[in-house]
């Protein structure tokens, strides 16, 4: 190593005819590293040496932004492809004018949203994966739902939500006036439905077909398993809130609703990004 205060200027003249800000640059490394091949440096192999680095530099950027991109198309043709496969529904022409948002850390699952589709249409094409079931017996069906969140004005739109199973436990005894008053951009039951059927496409082999035997429906391909998720951004019959979970004794989702003052432990909101 150098002797501490020795500059590689002092030692080889060739530096002092580089830009201040790369003799700095380079009395630091010498500083650090003090092996000998810095004091038979020219000028022009200084300059050198930082260009290659610069370009590796560029080399590095441009391939982790084409490997975004990339995740990203692959992302988009998941929903473009459960859309399809699912619905019968062609998106394609939807999607070249989509506007995703900048995801945040730790918001890694897309989820794309067909505005036209109603929560009783998506919970029906639940129904022919496993069972579900409306428990509150103020929620005959679910065609009255109402988004009580902003979303685009377009007729499909993207959103992120945490990759994660249970819902956001860092919500946990917040009620949906609470989730407003915060100002938490909370998943709607349309957005939540959705992501179920898209989570269960994901993991099982058995997306697109229809399965009735309770062997056939392992618990990983489900959704808030020991939680709830409260779609705070959706208001259901007179005026109350729905969650959504997976019953592991019944295998089955659930969709019921709460007051909007309710809080609990196992209640928690879905925060995303819009």
């Amino acid at each position: 190593m150098a002797d501490h205060g020795q500059n590689l200027s002092d030692l080889n003249p060739e530096i002092l005819k580089l830009p201040q800000y790369l003799q700095d640059e380079f009395n630091k490394r010498f500083e650090k590293e003090g092996t000998a091949d810095y004091l038979i440096l020219r000028a022009e192999d200084c300059i050198k040496i930082i260009e290659n680095e610069k370009a590796e530099a560029i080399k590095r950027e441009t391939k982790k932004t084409k490997n975004r991109k990339s995740q990203r198309l692959a992302k988009i043709q998941l929903w473009v492809d459960l859309y399809q496969q699912e619905f019968n529904v062609d998106i394609r022409k939807d999607i070249e004018n989509l506007y995703i948002p900048k995801r945040q850390k730790g918001f890694n699952w897309l989820i794309i949203v067909h505005k036209s589709f109603t929560a009783m249409r998506i919970f029906n094409k639940l129904m022919e994966k496993f069972y579900c079931v409306i428990e509150s017996k103020n929620m005959y069906n679910l065609e009255g739902v109402k988004t009580v969140v902003e979303r685009p004005d377009t007729r499909i739109y993207a959103i992120w939500a945490k990759d994660r199973v249970e819902a956001d436990i860092e919500h946990k005894f917040k009620s949906a006036v609470q989730i407003k008053k915060e100002d938490i951009n909370s998943i709607t039951l349309e957005e939540r439905l959705l992501l179920e059927l898209w989570y269960y496409r994901k993991n099982s082999r058995l997306g697109s077909e229809r399965v009735l035997k309770q062997s056939s429906r392992p618990t990983k391909n489900h959704l808030d398993l020991d939680k709830e998720t409260l779609c705070a951004g959706s208001r259901v019959f007179n005026d109350t809130v729905p969650f959504v979970r997976w019953d592991d004794s019944d295998k089955m989702v659930r969709v019921g609703c709460c007051r909007v003052y309710s809080s609990m432990n196992s209640l928690c909101c879905r925060q995303v990004v819009s």
